[in-house]
């Protein structure tokens, strides 16, 4: 089966490349800077431009995605924050400047993407084709979790991520525990290739320079979050449902494991076997 998906996927690869070495130098009517006028543009995917696996490639005269695509606005003037809607549907709030949302999830055929000013009336949305038969595979894993410090653990939980792929901007990331509701959104910062970041969940002082390969962020918070017997731990790209989580991790100490939402979450996505504790 997943033979027959691979084979799929370079045929639409090959057609579409095909299409856009044929009319890509020839196609002139790409979509017009942001004006006074449009005070709100998607900016990626650009109207009439092929991406292959988020990365631009070529102008085709269509919008056509293959694998998943980091959603990028831009504004002329300072706005509460952005909505943006996939089909109608509201997939993502974003409410710190640059706005952007990485869109990864199994899903093919002709769509529409929609931003819309938070609490306001510009808008702006793209047309598209997207092909994402196999959803990516984490880049960003969960490497390393302190559920039980010693002593009180209000203040010293902490979670540690690693990056085992390319540099990405991890803004709107969250982290939830079995409830399935987030713990932690991750800060507008850039988490460089072969890193780490520890989430902690105390106070103290942000470091994202990343330069020694570490990088700390400080939710700022005095609860307990994770249960030291039996617990879940996910990290995902946006706010926490199956199509956004992206690496999962169960543990329990004593007494039958009771599943989360968040194991609902891992499972349905295929990220994590049902059954698998």
């Amino acid at each position: 089966m997943k033979k027959k998906i691979w084979v799929g996927m370079l045929g639409i690869l090959l057609m579409v490349s095909i299409y856009a070495i044929e009319i890509g130098e020839s196609y002139e009517k790409i979509k017009p800077s942001l004006s006074f006028e449009q005070n709100l543009e998607i900016t990626k995917p650009r109207q009439g431009y092929l991406y292959i696996f988020d990365r631009e490639i070529a102008p085709i005269g269509i919008t056509f995605v293959i694998g998943m695509i980091t959603i990028q606005i831009e504004t002329t003037e300072e706005i509460n924050g952005i909505d943006i809607y996939i089909d109608n549907e509201l997939k993502f709030t974003d409410f710190t400047y640059p706005y952007s949302r990485l869109w990864n999830e199994r899903v093919m055929g002709r769509h529409t993407i929609k931003a819309i000013e938070h609490g306001g009336n510009e808008s702006d949305e793209v047309s598209l084709f997207i092909f994402n038969l196999v959803k990516a595979k984490p880049t960003v894993v969960i490497n390393e979790i302190m559920f039980d410090a010693f002593g009180s653990d209000a203040g010293k939980e902490w979670i540690e991520l690693y990056n085992k792929g390319d540099s990405i901007r991890i803004k709107g990331w969250t982290i939830s525990n079995a409830n399935g509701n987030a713990i932690a959104t991750l800060p507008n910062w850039i988490f460089p290739n072969d890193s780490y970041l520890v989430i902690n969940f105390g106070n103290g002082n942000n470091d994202n320079d990343f330069s020694d390969g570490n990088g700390t962020f400080y939710v700022g918070s005095n609860q307990e979050f994770l249960d030291n017997n039996m617990d879940e731990c996910a990290l995902y790209t946006g706010e926490p449902s199956e199509n956004t989580i992206i690496d999962f991790i169960s543990y329990c100490y004593e007494g039958n494991y009771t599943s989360g939402i968040a194991y609902e979450y891992a499972t349905k996505a295929g990220i994590w076997n049902d059954g698998e504790y």
